[in-house]
């Protein structure tokens, strides 16, 4: 299948080398993204999948390839400052990838973005509109990974899609 969004793990990649720059260690790095996960999804919680992690960690060395590729055209913000390597990034991104929930959580989540970043199970701001509004945009051109090309297309609506057949729109 030829994918319709081929720069969506790329975007990925890129887009996690920018968050907090100055937390070079990994496990904070995921902790602070997780916890912001999870007061979109409160009070359900999230969890973590060790065996999906490792698996990826073993098969998959696209990740890695595309971090080093990112990395050579100086294309990642936190390894041009020095602070991640490309395996560093590359091991982030697969760990985000097994952040795990119940379809309950992934609701949440969606009503979260539905209601300008507010919770409302638990009215808690979990990000500014701006940042839902910027969000939104991305989900309708990357959120479906290799098909959101297509999907915007032919549907035109904000939707997310997991590597575990979830689905959220």
């Amino acid at each position: 299948m030829i994918a319709h969004n081929p720069l969506t793990d790329a975007g990925a990649l890129a887009t996690l080398s920018l968050y907090k720059t100055a937390v070079t260690d990994n496990s904070h790095k995921f902790n602070s993204m997780v916890n912001g996960f999870r007061r979109f999804a409160a009070p359900e919680p999230l969890g973590f999948n060790n065996h999906e992690f490792l698996r990826s960690q073993e098969s998959s060395t696209q990740p890695q390839a595309i971090a080093n590729f990112l990395s050579g055209f100086h294309l990642l913000h936190s390894v041009s400052c020095d602070s991640a390597t490309p395996t560093q990034l590359a091991t982030a991104y697969q760990q985000l990838q097994s952040v795990q929930g119940t379809c309950q959580a992934f609701a949440n989540m969606t009503c979260c973005l539905a209601n300008a970043g507010v919770n409302p199970l638990t009215n808690v701001q979990a990000c500014p509109p701006e940042t839902v509004r910027n969000l939104l945009s991305l989900l309708l051109s990357c959120g479906m990974s290799n098909r959101a090309g297509a999907w915007g297309v032919d549907y035109g609506l904000p939707a997310w899609s997991g590597k575990n057949g979830l689905i959220c729109v």
